[in-house]
Parts: C-alpha cells; structure tokens; sequence
C-alpha cells in the first residue's frame, strides 16, 4: 500500500519555504522585527501544496483545514478514560491528511507556527493523538539566525540549535511514552537580508516528526 508519509513532509517544507520567499517579497522594510511569515499564510501555502500532491495521486486521500481535535480522535482506536488535557481536544488542528475509503481515518496531523520554538503546547498534542495510532505529527515552522561574522557560522549555529532543540524534545516525550520517537528533516537553508536594516539572516524551513518506535520482530 502506498505511504504518503515521506511525500507529505517533503511537500509541507516546500510549502514553508514558498510562503516565507513570498511575505518577504511583499513589504521587505516593513516585516517589523521579525524573520517570520505569519503562521495562517504558512498554513495555506502548506495546504496548497498537499493539496498539488493529491491531485497527483488522485482520490485515496482527503485534506482538511482547521480539523477539532474530537473529530480527529472519533476515528482513532477508542481508549478508555476522559481526554488528556494535553491534547485540547476542544481545539482544532491546522491541517489532517485523511485516508478516504470505507472507514476514514486520519493519517497525519500538521501544526504550524511562526517560530520553531514556540513548539510546547503543539508537540504535546501531535504526541498525544500518535499515541492514540496517528500515524504521524507533525510540527511545521521554520528557524531563522542572524549573521554577526560569517554565514558559515551563521548556518552551524542554526543547525546546532534545532540539533540541541529537537533532542531536548525528544528526551522529555519519552519520559511520558519510551514508545514516542521524535525525528526531524530541514529545507534548504537560504539567506534574507531586509531592506534598510543592516542585519542579516540565514533561515530554513524546519519539520518536527513525532511518531512511534517500530516494535522489533
């Protein structure tokens, strides 16, 4: 059977990468004290692109927009006892992959934010809807780091934070569930300098993926 999984994560970076290219092209000067597209644009040009990649594929799968939480855990395996508050399941995910046919069910789940670390409350709910069988969460944003002396150094530090970053995230998933994993895939890594402003970034799209260990045979 077909596993969208490793297409999704590709398609959903390119996606980042085209709404930051484009909010920067907009209004240069004026992205007041920020490196960062605004998470609904990043979550529109994400869709678009899941949604190139649908057509492609044709039916089997369905997207949704602002899909409740309850929704998404009414056609997961039922578990016994209320909710965790850690999934807010009065909320809503950004965008659910769906797998259409004769039962529906959800396959992966996207959240998206401005800033990469601004990611507590979203892993806490992507985890949460993996162990209840999501086959994948995942964390969409982007990471920015300015140039102070040369942007080689500007990149290492960039990939060094997101490296401390996502295995500081990983350990404390698994003193909840040694069963979670927490995995992570980058877009290229591209430079921004605004117009008028003396400072200089490198940024890239960054995709946080949680899913569960595969059990050993």
């Amino acid at each position: 059977m077909h596993d969208p999984t490793l297409e999704v994560v590709d398609a959903t970076i390119q996606g980042i990468s085209a709404a930051q290219k484009d909010y920067k092209q907009a209004w240069q000067s004026h992205i007041f004290n920020s490196a960062y597209c605004p998470e609904y644009l990043t979550t529109v040009y994400i869709f678009q692109s899941l949604l190139r990649l649908r057509r492609q594929w044709g039916s089997p799968y369905g997207l949704a927009l602002e899909q409740r939480v309850r929704t998404i855990i009414g056609h997961l395996p039922r578990t016994p006892g209320p909710y965790p508050v850690k999934l807010r399941p009065r909320g809503k995910c950004d965008i659910v992959f769906w797998e259409e046919g004769d039962e529906e069910k959800p396959l992966l789940a996207i959240e998206v934010k401005e800033d990469i670390t601004d990611n507590h409350a979203d892993i806490e709910r992507l985890a949460g809807l993996v162990q209840r069988n999501l086959r994948l969460g995942i964390f969409a944003s982007c990471k920015a780091q300015p140039v102070t002396t040369k942007r080689e150094d500007a990149k290492a530090a960039l990939l060094q934070t997101v490296d401390s970053m996502c295995k500081d995230i990983e350990r404390a998933l698994t003193r909840q569930d040694k069963n979670l994993r927490l995995a992570y895939k980058l877009g290229k890594i591209e430079e921004l300098r605004l117009e008028g402003d003396e400072e200089t970034f490198v940024w890239c799209p960054a995709c946080l993926l949680i899913s569960k260990k595969r059990s050993r045979r």
